[in-house]
């Protein structure tokens, strides 16, 4: 898990700064998942098939 900032996510350059906009942000499709933790932003590596 990552937490993650502007300078590390080149495909969207605003990332949302509340919950509620957290909750209308249309995720990237890069394969990651995204949560938000006490205003933080965290990317989960992707799903491995094993």
């Amino acid at each position: 898990m990552t937490a993650i900032s502007e300078l590390e996510n080149p495909i969207s350059t605003e990332l949302p700064k509340t919950l509620a906009e957290f909750l209308e942000w249309e995720q990237p499709l890069d394969g990651f998942k995204y949560e938000w933790n006490d205003g933080e932003i965290i990317q989960f590596s992707k799903m491995d098939k094993r």
